[in-house]
């Protein structure tokens, strides 16, 4: 979306291709969306993302 003028968001689960377990496994999967965004283009994007206060 972002390549086409909009801001594009990845959420929480974006991208992801298999069941995750808890917040490092989540953590993970959400670099690798970025990463793979990061290489998609080189406009900017958002994450959405709502940490709990129980989150590191």
């Amino acid at each position: 979306m972002s390549n086409a003028g909009g801001l594009g968001v990845l959420g929480t689960s974006a991208d992801f291709t298999e069941m995750v377990n808890g917040i490092p496994e989540t953590v993970e999967e959400m670099r690798k969306t970025i990463r793979r965004t990061k290489e998609l283009t080189d406009k900017p994007f958002g994450i959405n993302v709502f940490p709990e206060a129980a989150d590191p």
